[in-house]
C-alpha cells in the first residue's frame, strides 16, 4: 500500500485488475510472470491530475497504460522497506557518532594534549608489534639488541590502549606458562620482563598512563640536559685545570730559581729585593716547599702542615707551592686538605702571570 501511495503521489494511477486479466497477460507473453499470483495492478501514467475521474473507461482509453503484476509491486515494496530500514540505521549510526565525538571531547578535556586518536592507537600497536619482532628476531644473534629496543618497547606500553595493553600482557603470561619447548630461555626472559613492566601499569587507565609516560619524558629531557651541562663544565674545568697547572709550573720555575739563588747566602751579603726575599723565606715555612722534591714534601709532618696557611701569600708563591703539591703522590690527609686550600685559592687568581714571570720561568 506504501508503494501504491508513493506512486499516487508521484502522478502515477494504480488499479487492480481481475484474476482473469492476469491469466490472459501470463499466457500471451508464455507464462514468463508469476500465474498464481492473486491479484495484479496496473501503473497507468496520468494525463491528468491524480484527482482526474478514474473510470474503467477513462483507464482503457490511456494509451500508455503499464500492467505490472503483484509480484513486482511486492518487490517494490520489499526494495521500499529496505530503504526506510537502511535510512532508520544510518540514523541510528549518526546519533552513535555524535555521542562517540561527544565522549571524545570529554575525554580531550580530562587528558589535554595527551589524547589519543583510534588512528594513533593503531599506529602505537603497530610501532609495539614492529619493536616487539626485533627483540626478537635479535635474540639468537651475536648482539642481541634487547638494551638498546626494550626501552623504547616500555615507552610504547604506556601508551597502548587499556584493550590492547589488557592482551599483550595476557600474549606475555601465556607464553610465560606455556611448559612446551616453543618458547626458548631468551624469549621466556624477555616475556618476563614485558610482563612485569606491564603488571606495574595495567592498574592505570590509558590517560594516566600517558601523563606518568610524558613526565617520565620530561625527566629524561632534563636530566640529558643536565648531563650535558655536566659535560661541558667538566671540559670547561678540564681546560682551566690544564692552564691553572701550567701556569703553576711557570711560576714554580720562576720563583724557585730566586729562592735558591738566596737560600744559601748570609743575610748580610744580600740586600734589595734579594735580602727581602731571604727574610721572606725564613718567615714564611710554606716556602720551602717549592725548593723541595717530592719524597721531602711528603715526609713534611702532619703537625706542621696543619699549621701552614695560605694568608699573605702572594700569587706567584701559590701557584708555587701548589704546582710541588700536586706533583707529590701519597700525601697525607693533613696534606691533602692544605692542598686543596691552595687549589681552590688557585683557581681565583688571574688565568695570566707578568711577562717577567712567563718569560723567565720558561
Amino acid at each position: 500500500q506504501n508503494v501504491i501511495d508513493m506512486f499516487k503521489q508521484a502522478g502515477i494511477y494504480v488499479s487492480a485488475l481481475s484474476d482473469e486479466d492476469d491469466d490472459e497477460e501470463g499466457e500471451g507473453d508464455g507464462g514468463e510472470e508469476d500465474q498464481s499470483d492473486a491479484a495484479s495492478v496496473a501503473l497507468t501514467t496520468m494525463a491528468s491530475s491524480p484527482l482526474a475521474p478514474t473510470t474503467a473507461a477513462s483507464r482503457g482509453a490511456n494509451k500508455g497504460s503499464t500492467r505490472m503484476n503483484a509480484k513486482t509491486i511486492r518487490d517494490l515494496a520489499r526494495v521500499h522497506a529496505e530503504y526506510h530500514r537502511i535510512k532508520k540505521e544510518m540514523e541510528a549510526l549518526r546519533m552513535a557518532n555524535v555521542q562517540l565525538e561527544t565522549e571524545r571531547s570529554k575525554m580531550k578535556e580530562i587528558v589535554g594534549d595527551l589524547y589519543v586518536s583510534e588512528d594513533e592507537e593503531r599506529l602505537l600497536h603497530t610501532s609495539y608489534i614492529s619493536l616487539y619482532s626485533q627483540i626478537v628476531a635479535s635474540l639468537e644473534t651475536a648482539r642481541p639488541r634487547t638494551a638498546e629496543l626494550m626501552p623504547q618497547l616500555y615507552g610504547v606500553l604506556m601508551r597502548l590502549s587499556d584493550v590492547d595493553l589488557n592482551d599483550v600482557y595476557l600474549e606475555m603470561m601465556k607464553m610465560i606458562m606455556d611448559d612446551s619447548d616453543t618458547a626458548s630461555p631468551k624469549l621466556r626472559g624477555v616475556a618476563e620482563g614485558i610482563a612485569i613492566k606491564i603488571g606495574e601499569m595495567i592498574d592505570k587507565p590509558q590517560h594516566v598512563r600517558l601523563k606518568l609516560h610524558a613526565k617520565e619524558a620530561e625527566e629524561r629531557k632534563a636530566a640529558e640536559e643536565e648531563r650535558k651541562r655536566a659535560e661541558e663544565v667538566a671540559q670547561k674545568n678540564k681546560a682551566q685545570y690544564a692552564e691553572h697547572r701550567r701556569l703553576n709550573a711557570v711560576a714554580h720555575a720562576f720563583l724557585a730559581q730566586r729562592l735558591r739563588a738566596v737560600r744559601d747566602v748570609a743575610h748580610a751579603h744580600l740586600n734589595g729585593e734579594r735580602r727581602e726575599l731571604a727574610l721572606r723565606l725564613m718567615k714564611r715555612p710554606e716556602l720551602k716547599i717549592v725548593l723541595m722534591p717530592p719524597h721531602e714534601c711528603r715526609a713534611i709532618p702532619p703537625g706542621q702542615y696543619k699549621s701552614f696557611g695560605t694568608s699573605g701569600l702572594q700569587p706567584v708563591e701559590v701557584r708555587a707551592i701548589t704546582h710541588v703539591m700536586d706533583s707529590t703522590d701519597k700525601l697525607g690527609t693533613d696534606a691533602q686538605r692544605f692542598l686543596n686550600v691552595l687549589t681552590t685559592k688557585c683557581y681565583a687568581l688571574p688565568m695570566q702571570l707578568g711577562e717577567d714571570i712567563e718569560a723567565e720561568g720558561n
